[in-house]
């Protein structure tokens, strides 16, 4: 069951949701996206009708919002991985560092998510290709601190994440593409849902059972 079906759709904190069907609209709000190289249909999707193919080579979705944490933030999405070491989702602008505001991606067999000060967060679990994962960012403005879940099991936390305070609002995103536009994404995605503040642990568990999986017995861990 996809979050379009559940109470969270209704959620005054769910800022953009990208459910796919046919297109990259926003369906929750503005935040529409521009497609290069994208491919829709039903045998793409996890839920609804259909879902998001991208083609590894020049597949991209371009949204006109960044997303920055100098807010709380929750970031949900699933994704099915054909090729490992890619980016899942990054920021167009970079720091006065050089540094992009985050990148979120995979390398060889895990999750990593890099963030403006350089550094990273690495998961701890291997990744299957050729099945659906849900993957969450979770960061909690009042107390700097940022979680990364995969399948709603903990792979890395921070209790402060650096310099949060600086990071701008005024450029694009990218579903699908690292932040120089050189490498892609190579798999499927589906319901990307971007909220405005951290999701709790039963709002993480939920939609994980939503999609149709039994909850970890171990690591779901922090909030």
């Amino acid at each position: 069951m996809e979050l379009f079906k559940l109470p969270l759709l209704n959620d005054a904190g769910l800022t953009h949701y990208y459910r796919f069907e046919g297109n990259s609209n926003d369906s929750k709000g503005a935040n529409n996206g521009s497609d290069a190289n994208m491919s829709y249909g039903a045998g793409y999707g996890k839920f609804g009708s259909q879902g998001a193919s991208f083609n590894g080579s020049n597949s991209l979705i371009t949204c006109a919002q960044n997303i920055t944490f100098q807010i709380s933030r929750a970031i949900n999405l699933w994704l099915n991985i054909s090729t490992m070491d890619r980016p899942i989702m990054s920021s167009a602008l970079s720091l006065a560092n050089g540094n992009p505001l985050f990148i979120l991606r995979t390398d060889a067999t895990k999750l990593k998510l890099y963030h403006g000060d350089g550094t990273y967060h690495a998961g701890v679990t291997t990744i299957s290709t050729g099945v659906w994962n849900m993957v969450t960012i979770n960061y909690t403005q009042a107390t700097g601190a940022i979680a990364m879940y995969l399948n709603a099991t903990i792979q890395d936390y921070a209790a402060t994440l650096a310099d949060n305070a600086t990071w701008p609002n005024d450029d694009n995103f990218y579903i699908g593409s690292g932040y120089d536009g050189t490498t892609f994404f190579h798999g499927l995605m589906d319901d990307i849902s971007i909220f405005n503040r951290a999701l709790t642990l039963d709002e993480r568990v939920a939609l994980f059972k939503a999609g149709g999986h039994h909850l970890p017995l171990l690591g779901v861990g922090r909030a």
